[in-house]
């Protein structure tokens, strides 16, 4: 099947399954938990920083946590 053949919704739930399989929420507390900054966390679990801030925000850890320190 050709790549332009995926409806949104797919490309959008695999975008999704994707960030969660890469940054699980256990993931994020030991990132902020061991207070690592925004761009080591983001080179050692290879994803890019939107990602990460999105994974923080959606799964609640920032706000569990507070604000974050970006580097």
């Amino acid at each position: 099947m050709l790549l332009s053949a995926y409806e949104k919704d797919q490309e959008d739930e695999a975008d999704w399954l994707g960030a969660t399989l890469l940054l699980p929420r256990e993931v994020l507390v030991h990132i902020r938990r061991n207070k690592l900054d925004e761009q080591s966390a983001s080179k050692e679990y290879g994803v890019s920083l939107r990602v990460l801030r999105y994974r923080m925000a959606m799964t609640g850890v920032k706000k569990q946590f507070g604000s974050y320190a970006r580097n």
